[in-house]
């Protein structure tokens, strides 16, 4: 089988994108909390879902119906994301068990009741991944799994899209039409950006991954017809000019309509580094620790909250910081959020490390091995890159 390409630029892409995630989230004062930057990274969500259809469109999209059955795909897909969902899943039903003990004999009370909103009901639909598929109102146990939720059922959908559609030209028509019937019944459903995650969160994920999708199949006509060469000035241009748009819809008010402007900027973003891998841009991207960092994305993503939920518990409890009633941000001095902050980050990035290497990726091989006997197709690149 041909190999692969594997494009640097993306990994560390998905890995600052995951480290942008973890500040989003954070419940506390510190320097950077009002930045722009960081009160829109809730959108990165949407870079995920992009790169997402990109790269499923890379690895499996001539493949599909051909070389590997929609079962083998799901079980690699399967394998790739459940083990450590699941892991955090009883980590935060461990969190509610210690609210509960701390509310009936500490007389200490959360935010949120235990087992008011991380209820059974809400488990057995995070068991299934059903979280975000319109069976609740609300974002339960581990929050940011909501999009996992959604993405293993887009698979399904891009799946059944490769099996009908193998002639490619059909698969990107069918491609822009998902997008695009995505997008409008979002708009339908009165949402006015693309910051949230509800019940209707399948459809901003189907938006973006199958623009994803799309710009997969104008980098396979790139390469067919190779695009001249790129001068030095004219990188410059287009990479400032990039970096400007997205930075410019990154920095707009929370939850704008220019938002959904989103997804296609990133996607025209991916194409440029795929595109010209040994542009500026590209390789200041291939830097070791940001390569890390991709690598490990998934566990930072799905780890994060975790750990964030810790913090607030010592800040609350043990330092008696205040919190704001309107906002529930912790009124914490530049200080002691900076300390929280960089504590949080180290103790994030450290829990990756190990989840990765002893949950993700053993997870993940086996899931591939399960998927070539299924298929008895045999690819060791896969071993080597984690976004198989």
């Amino acid at each position: 089988m041909p190999k692969r390409p594997f494009f640097p630029a993306l990994e560390s892409l998905r890995g600052i994108a995951a480290l942008l995630v973890v500040f989003y989230h954070i419940d506390w004062l510190y320097p950077a909390h009002s930045l722009g930057f960081i009160r829109n990274a809730g959108l990165m969500v949407d870079l995920f879902f992009v790169l997402s259809g990109f790269v499923m469109a890379l690895s499996y999209g001539d493949k599909l119906g051909n070389k590997i059955s929609i079962s083998a795909f799901l079980s690699a897909r399967f394998w790739r994301l459940y083990p450590l969902h699941l892991v955090f899943l009883f980590v935060f039903l461990a969190i509610e068990l210690a609210k509960y003990l701390a509310e009936t004999y500490m007389g200490i009370t959360a935010n949120n009741p235990a087992f008011s909103y991380n209820n059974a009901e809400s488990f057995i639909l995070n068991l299934l991944l059903l979280q975000s598929m319109g069976l609740q109102e609300h974002s339960s146990f581990n929050g940011p799994s909501w999009s996992i939720s959604v993405e293993f059922y887009t698979y399904i959908l891009f799946a059944v899209v490769c099996i009908f559609t193998l002639k490619n030209s059909f698969r990107t028509t069918f491609s822009l039409l998902l997008a695009t019937l995505s997008l409008a019944t979002i708009i339908s459903l009165g949402q006015t950006s693309l910051t949230f995650n509800g019940e209707f969160s399948f459809f901003r994920c189907t938006y973006g991954f199958f623009i994803g999708v799309f710009a997969h199949r104008l980098y396979q006509l790139a390469q067919v017809k190779p695009i001249a060469y790129l001068s030095k000035t004219k990188e410059l241009f287009y990479t400032v000019l990039l970096l400007s748009i997205l930075s410019y819809l990154l920095l707009i008010k929370h939850d704008n309509q220019l938002e959904f402007f989103i997804p296609p900027v990133i996607a025209l973003l991916i194409l440029f580094l795929v595109i010209y891998p040994q542009s500026f841009l590209s390789n200041s991207l291939n830097f070791s620790p940001l390569l890390w960092l991709g690598k490990v994305s998934y566990s930072i993503y799905i780890s994060h909250m975790a750990f964030i939920w810790l913090t607030v518990a010592v800040l609350r409890v043990i330092f008696k910081i205040k919190v704001d009633p309107q906002t529930d941000i912790i009124l914490t001095s530049p200080l002691l959020g900076s300390i929280a902050t960089i504590i949080l980050v180290c103790c994030v990035l450290i829990s990756a490390h190990f989840s990765f290497k002893y949950i993700e990726d053993p997870c993940r091989i086996y899931g591939i091995k399960r998927r070539n006997q299924k298929s008895n197709l045999l690819s060791k690149d896969e071993r080597k890159d984690g976004s198989a």
